[in-house]
């Protein structure tokens, strides 16, 4: 939990982070239900409605979205695929986010 705010390290300028010495402004429960060999499955609660709250809590926390490329682990999966419409894969794994 912190205060969610743009994000003014990232090359993505719309790209939020968490800042989790401030005051939290967004609160999302997690439940780790099941662990595969690279990916977690989790159930997720926010009880406020942030703009990419869920987006922004998982990456914050080191386990961005699958198939998320404005917050996958390295800032390419985004910005190749505003600059040169490529979905990047190798990155994203799925061409979507993986949300159910």
């Amino acid at each position: 939990q912190g205060k969610m705010e743009i994000d003014q390290n990232s090359p993505i300028y719309s790209k939020w982070s968490l800042n989790n010495h401030l005051l939290p402004d967004s609160f999302t429960e997690l439940t780790l239900l099941q662990r595969f060999n690279h990916y977690s499955l989790i159930e997720l609660n926010p009880s406020t409605g942030k703009t990419n709250q869920i987006r922004v809590h998982c990456a914050s926390i080191g386990f961005p979205l699958i198939g998320d490329k404005k917050y996958a682990k390295s800032p390419d999966a985004y910005l190749n695929w505003i600059n040169n419409r490529s979905n990047s894969l190798e990155i994203m794994v799925l061409p979507f986010h993986a949300l159910y």
